[in-house]
């Protein structure tokens, strides 16, 4: 029951997986003619006027460039995971239905009641 028109979605995520793959392998291919075409010279604290956040930049996309991707897609997985994990629906839990709230009216709501006092009795 769980599973019932999953399969309505293995196209777009095979379209999906293929072209992060094919970006990963131009990227892979291209950084390696990049990597070898920088001088040496190049590095996170070349420049007298190069700010904190430039060699943070540098390093993280020069060095780590790898890890970084590889963080990246972990975190979009999760959240990913999060959210499919919130939206599913579980019989026997009460959801807040936002439209019914705003069609209420005051009359709907509450009913006025005339209660006798002792004195009335």
């Amino acid at each position: 029951k769980l599973r019932h028109g999953a399969m309505q979605y293995v196209p777009v995520g095979v379209l999906v997986g293929t072209v992060l793959l094919l970006e990963l392998f131009i990227a892979f291919f291209k950084w390696s003619d990049i990597k070898q075409s920088i001088p040496a010279s190049s590095s996170p604290t070349s420049g007298p006027n190069l700010t904190n956040t430039e060699a943070i930049g540098q390093v993280l996309y020069t060095q780590y460039v790898y890890p970084f991707q590889a963080a990246g897609i972990i975190l979009f997985i999760a959240m990913i995971g999060a959210i499919v994990l919130t939206l599913r629906t579980r019989p026997g839990v009460k959801r807040q239905k936002v439209a019914v709230q705003n069609e209420r009216r005051p009359e709907d709501a509450m009913e006025i009641l005339k209660v006798p006092s002792e004195s009335q009795g």
